[in-house]
């Protein structure tokens, strides 16, 4: 293919306000599902992990405060966190599967795929989020892994 056929084919965004633009006819649209898509995975990790920096800082303040620990033996503080995470990670997934839809008319599929996939991605950022973040011991120490692997 040509170059000035690509420029052409990436900038071809319009299209009569009757018909909706189709996936096989703007190379635009079929480029940015998958950049969308894994966008959308980065995302939802790096919201997993830095929201569960929570737990780091809820058990830093409780030692400041009281150098006592008490245990919950049903990790009930634990799963409280773990929910907070999920569900924040699960506003954003869904905010951003919306936008994409409504913005750059990405089809992602049928729904009852997209909701379980989603919902799998979700569940496994909020879990890697609490995992990463059980190895460190300050909000300090997660701020400069954070910013190592942004660089």
């Amino acid at each position: 293919m040509q170059t000035e056929d690509l420029a052409a084919a990436l900038l071809n965004t319009r299209h009569s306000a009757a018909a909706a633009p189709q996936r096989d006819d703007n190379l635009l649209l079929q480029v940015i599902g998958p950049i969308m898509a894994g966008m959308l995975i980065f995302y939802a990790f790096f919201t997993g992990t830095s929201t569960a920096q929570s737990i780091l800082k809820d058990e830093e303040e409780a030692h400041a405060a009281a150098p006592v620990h008490h245990a919950d033996p049903a990790g009930g503080d634990l799963s409280g966190k773990f929910l907070s995470v999920f569900l924040t990670v699960l506003v954003q997934v869904s905010v951003l599967l919306a936008a994409a839809h409504l913005i750059f008319r990405i089809q992602w599929g049928e729904l009852a795929p997209l909701i379980l996939a989603a919902a799998g991605i979700v569940f496994c950022a909020a879990s890697f989020g609490i995992c990463i973040n059980s190895f460190l011991k300050t909000p300090g120490r997660a701020a400069q892994c954070s910013a190592r692997s942004l660089r």
